[in-house]
């Protein structure tokens, strides 16, 4: 196309990027090139397509066209930028832009069809030469899907391939890679080929063999990765060991390079195959096909894991001087790294890091900019004007030195001398724009290089250059040019631009532009989801977008879940029209979007707003359903509430009796989870035949599945009468053949059921159960399923009505024996005679369910020696203090209130504790249910405060936040209750004598205290105060001891504290206890008898040895009075040290210090 006033504007002409067509989302560039001042689109001049109307018999009626569509346009003389403006926003556009997002109809120029050029360096051009000739555009599009051969298509087999193990025959390994690429394997079937690939791989020695069970198993990850994507590790270290094998042993180069091509890349082997493809790469091979490979396979890398980039270009880049050549199609080599480089540009994040890194290493890498000289006459290389106009940007921008401007301006000197602007005219640039721009700067500034200014600023005449251009009947090329400017002008406006009605004029430019180039539908097809994002408004146009796709050969499968969400827009216009779209192209659906599909529909048909809506969503899926998609619908996430939808679907549409026979059919052959799941949910609808009836009972005790279903079906679902009594059946006769695993998915379904229906089916569970149990007594080969049976029993007890359960008639059990005495010997013996610490441990739990249900059982000799025989396991100490616990009416944990016990318990709470308290006490500092125990035993006041009262407030001081907690809470519950535990002086000696040095024990408690009354709600601070008088008055009575005082102090130096504020904070609530409401609360405690000399004397030692404390650890008298424990601050406290501590010697304590101390206060 011409230009208007080309002589003034060509040195301004921005030139027009192609973008590949793959991943166009990433290809897309800012608006910065046509959007800046002084830059404009390509003008049409009428008058030079005239002075070329003699060329219309050549060329067809399309000069016609072209200029009767360019009549009916007044177009400015002056290049002029349009603003469009959209609500808040407003985006500038050129004229020509603006004038063909309204108006163009482009001319169907049928362009030479020629296989597209893939992007990046193909290191063997041959195939692209002839190519290249017939399309000189410099991006071409990317490469079509691979298809096989004519020879290598095999007709779809009428009966499933045959897997034949231990074949290691080539033509049986050729013909099952050609039957995996064409035919759908499951996953046993899948996991069985790659065994048997690796089998060979392993033991056969022929090289051809292992070659093609390697090229087996990339096969299979190419196809099928989803499906093994758990063991992809170990068959990726298979084929990578083949490929090595095929380099350094056999010499198979070719074979080698196959295999490397194909060989799966995950983020988990990445940097493995990076160093590989390194070393084939700058290693002493020679054979191009394997280079060929391993640079496309580390170019792959280079895009697919960013975190992996820069790595790659430091690795690269330190071996530019030494790597090899690589030899042009059309003559001349260039350094590998240049090459390497070239290809990793293709998204303009990747130019801008590839730009900025390449220009630190500019002076490293020699060869460089010599080499892109090479490349840039090569449209296969279209990366290199990207790069060159990369680093022509960044050192613009960098601060550089000598070097760098020196061998940018070599380059833009040889640029100038070597390069016609004439021959290139069709693939411009923006490097040609950038690079004047610099030059323009770098050339006044660089005398050196004047010539090189001067050279694009005296350039000969711009219109005899176009003339000459268009004379080489290459004008197509232009228009296609100016095709791919305008779609990524368009797109970018879609993505990046907000504002309704210029996104509509890019979504209609978009669809017109496809009727005129259709190599575009893949990269639109690409980008589309980037649209769909951007315009949520322009749901309408984007369907014709959509329209016009699928018309011109796009997938189905790429818009189908856009589609889905469009049957959610709020436009009744756009649901229609949506759900048309999917009617048409329906039979083009992948089976797992038409699942996706289906569900959205039934979701719409259901519960749409819309009743036409709603009535034709339901005629489609009533059309559409099958018995393969009903069964692939159990597969989508729990979060899709699946059960509830398809119950919900078929009370509309009632499920055909073919339907059904097919899923039950499918179900007796696989016995998997999937048609089960279906024939169970289709069950709650519709009432089963007695053959289905019997089909479900057969895959109940055979199938993992079933009880999966199962039980996933009874907490979510109601079953019919006829389906449960199913259900009933096998699991009461099925306990015998389950196994472990059945067991861990039948137990939670049985007890599901027992709760549900206690009298009529409880007492048969129970019977089978205990017939089990017994069984496995006598032949304790299987831990694990006694374990289990006898924990099931302990829950049917737990849940039973022991009404039903007094009439189940245990056969082994003599005929005067209740089944509960039966029960409990039967326990009692499998504690006994097992080794295994779950069995007991599930035995105990069954043994104490019966007791709680039967208390006067706590009362029987044997029970009680059995219960004390297990406190002296550890592993059972837990399950027997839980189970307590609810007898004496205790919370297991802090989130459960404490209950009152019932007139049962009332009898037999007692019982139990002066059985098991000394037990359980003993352990109560390193088991968290212990502690529960002594603290539920004070608050039931079920004995003598004597008994628990020091050991509870001694745990007060337990190193684990968890103790000290229940410690806190217990005692302030049980103060709460019984105010008589406040008179706890025995129980703070007790205290000292478990605390030890480990703490400050008094001023510790004193802050226990706090926390522990701030448990109760009421009269907290009244339970406070009379806790805080009642333990000085205790201290002050201890003095009596001569040894006590002496150890407060040393516990005081033995802590940890960090900083004397610390110490401080301790010492001060001491004292002022002491000396105020403590000497107060000493008083008022002893109003009818006088003090006596000796208690005042020890009172007034302590006092005096906190005063030491104070001393040693530099308090002074105004720091004590104006301390405030709740503003600490950093800079004041000293830091302590050990020196500190070991220096401080506490005076002994004796009658003569006594003595003196007084004379001293």
């Amino acid at each position: 196309m011409v230009v208007a006033e080309l002589k003034r504007l060509l040195p301004e002409i921005p030139q027009t990027r192609l973008i590949p067509s793959e991943n166009i989302v990433d290809f897309l560039e800012p608006r910065e090139l046509w959007a800046k001042p002084g830059l404009s689109e390509v003008l049409v001049d009428p008058s030079c397509i005239r002075q070329l109307s003699e060329n219309q018999k050549e060329y067809g009626d399309i000069w016609q066209e072209m200029l009767d569509e360019i009549n009916t346009v007044d177009l400015p003389n002056e290049v002029t930028i349009e603003k469009i403006t959209s609500g808040d926003s407003s985006q500038e556009v050129s004229p020509f832009l603006a004038y063909l997002m309204e108006h163009t109809k482009a001319p169907d120029l049928n362009l030479v069809e020629a296989k597209p050029i893939p992007f990046g360096a193909p290191l063997d051009i041959n195939q692209f030469h002839s190519e290249t000739k017939k399309r000189a555009t410099a991006y071409p599009t990317p490469p079509p899907s691979k298809r096989p051969r004519k020879s290598d298509i095999v007709p779809s087999p009428k009966k499933p391939f045959k897997i034949r193990d231990g074949d290691d025959s080539i033509e049986y390994l050729q013909k099952l890679n050609r039957h995996i690429a064409l035919q759908e394997f499951d996953l046993a079937d899948l996991q069985r080929i790659l065994k048997n690939c690796e089998a060979i791989i392993n033991e056969t020695t022929d090289w051809e063999n292992v070659a093609a069970a390697a090229q087996v198993i990339t096969t299979v990850l190419s196809n099928n990765l989803d499906k093994v994507v758990l063991h992809v590790d170990k068959w990726y270290e298979a084929v990578m060991s083949v490929i090595k094998t095929g380099i350094y042993d056999s010499g198979d180069y070719e074979t080698s390079a196959k295999l490397l091509h194909e060989v799966p890349s995950q983020s988990e082997n990445a940097v493995t195959l990076e160093y590989f493809c390194f070393d084939v790469i700058f290693g002493d091979f020679t054979h191009e096909g394997l280079r060929h490979a391993a640079t496309s396979l580390l170019v792959n890398l280079f895009h697919r894991f960013e975190d992996q980039r820069e790595f790659i270009l430091e690795m690269v880049a330190k071996r530019a001087d030494i790597g090899g050549k690589l030899k042009l199609a059309r003559g001349g080599t260039v350094s590998l790294t240049t090459a390497l480089f070239v290809m990793m540009i293709q998204t303009r994040s990747n130019i801008a890091e590839l730009g900025a890194f390449v220009c630190s290493q500019l002076p490293s890498m020699t060869h460089f900019m010599d080499d892109l000289l090479i490349l840039l006459d090569l449209p296969e290389w279209p990366g290199a004007e990207q790069m060159v106009a990369s680093v022509i940007t960044h050192i613009g921008t960098m601060v550089v030195g000598s070097e760098e401007i020196d061998i940018l301006g070599k380059f833009c000197l040889k640029w100038a001398e070597t390069h016609s602007i004439v021959g290139r005219l069709d693939a411009i640039e923006p490097s040609v724009n950038g690079l004047r721009g610099y030059l323009r700067e770098f050339g006044k500034s660089n005398p050196r290089y004047a010539d090189v200014y001067q050279y694009h600023e005296e350039t000969e005449s711009p219109i005899k250059r176009l003339d000459e251009y268009l004379a080489k009947s290459t004008w197509q090329r232009v228009w296609v040019t100016r095709l791919q400017g305008v779609y990524v002008e368009a797109s970018s406006i879609l993505i990046h631009t907000p504002g309704a009605r210029l996104q509509a004029k890019a979504v209609r430019t978009l669809t017109q532009l496809l009727e005129h180039d259709r190599h575009l539908v893949s990269a639109v097809s690409a980008a589309f989801p980037g649209y769909k994002d951007a315009a949520v408004t322009m749901r309408d146009a984007l369907l014709d977008l959509v329209s016009k796709l699928l018309q011109l050969g796009a997938k189905f499968d790429d818009f189908a879940k856009v589609l889905a969400q469009f049957l959610d827009d709020d436009s009744a216009l756009v649901k229609k029209r949506t759900l048309k779209v999917i009617v048409d192209l329906w039979d083009q659906t992948a089976p797992q979007l038409q699942t996706l599909l289906v569900y959205k529909l039934v979701q719409h048909a259901v519960n749409d707003e819309d009743v036409g809506f709603r009535e034709k969503a339901g005629q489609v899926v009533s059309l559409k359903l099958s018995g393969d998609i009903m069964m692939s619908l159990v597969k989508l996430p729990a979060s899709m509430d699946v059960e509830h939808f398809v119950v919900a679907y078929f009370k509309l549409f009632p499920p055909q009796e073919e339907m059904v026979q097919a899923i039950v059919e499918q179900a007796e052959r696989e016995q998997s989870e999937e048609p089960l799941a279906s024939l169970v949910l289709i069950s709650e609808v519709r009432s089963l035949g007695q053959d289905q009836l019997s089909v479900l009972q057969s895959i109940l005790g055979t199938s993992l599945a079933a009880l999966r279903i199962l039980r996933r079906s009874l907490t979510t679902t109601t079953l019919r009468p006829e389906t449960a009594k199913v259900f009933y059946e096998k699991l009461i006769t099925g306990l015998g053949q389950f196994s472990v695993t059945q067991l861990e998915e039948a137990v939670p379904a049985l007890v599901l059921l027992a709760r549900r229906d206690k009298k009529t089916h409880l007492g048969r569970f129970v019977k089978s159960t205990i017939s089990q149990v017994n069984q496995l007594t006598r032949d304790p080969s299987n831990p694990q399923k006694l374990a289990k049976l006898c924990r099931l029993l302990g829950l049917f007890i737990h849940y039973g009505d022991w009404e039903s359960l007094r009439e189940v008639a245990v056969p082994q059990a003599p005929q005067s024996e209740s089944v509960v005495s039966f029960i409990c010997r039967l326990f009692m013996a499998v504690i006994s005679n097992s080794n295994s610490d779950e069995v007991k441990d599930a035995a105990v739990n069954g043994l104490l369910e019966v007791c709680s249900t039967h208390p006067s059982l706590f009362k029987n000799p044997r029970i009680k020696r059995v219960i004390k025989q297990c406190f002296e396991n550890p592993a059972l100490v837990v399950t027997i203090t839980s189970k307590l616990l609810l007898v004496i009416g205790g919370s297991i944990d802090e989130k459960t209130p404490s209950f009152a016990l019932d007139h049962k318990s009332v009898e037999i709470a007692p019982m139990v504790v002066d059985e098991y308290f000394d037990h359980v006490r003993s352990m109560m500092y390193s088991s968290a249910a212990c502690a529960r125990f002594v603290y539920a035993v004070m608050e039931q006041g079920l004995t003598l405060p004597s008994r628990c009262i020091g050991p509870s407030i001694a745990l007060m001081a337990h190193h684990d936040p968890e103790f000290r907690s229940i410690a806190s809470r217990g005692f302030a519950l049980a103060v709460a209750k019984h105010a008589s535990l406040i008179d706890f002086e025995d129980g703070l000696r007790q205290g000292f004598d478990y605390a030890g040095p480990t703490a400050n024990y008094i001023g510790y408690v004193h802050q226990q205290l706090a926390l522990a009354t701030a448990a109760v709600s009421t009269g907290s601070k009244q339970i406070h105060n009379r806790l805080t008088r009642k333990l000085f008055e205790a201290v002050t009575r201890m003095l009596d001891d001569d040894t006590l005082v002496d150890t407060i102090a040393r516990n005081l130096v033995d802590m940890s504290f960090s900083t004397a504020a610390e110490v401080l904070m301790v010492v001060k609530s001491i004292e002022d206890e002491l000396t105020g409401p403590g000497q107060d609360a000493l008083n008022e405690a002893q109003d009818d008898e006088d003090v006596t000399e000796e208690t005042m004397n020890k009172y007034l030692v302590m006092v005096e040895l906190l005063r030491t404390l104070m001393t040693n650890y530099g308090i002074t008298e105004d720091e004590l009075e104006s301390f405030n424990p709740k503003k600490i601050s950093k800079k004041s406290g000293r830091v302590v040290t050990k020196s500190d501590l070991r220096q401080f010697n506490p005076p002994a304590v004796t009658k003569e210090k006594f003595i003196e101390e007084l004379d001293t206060f």
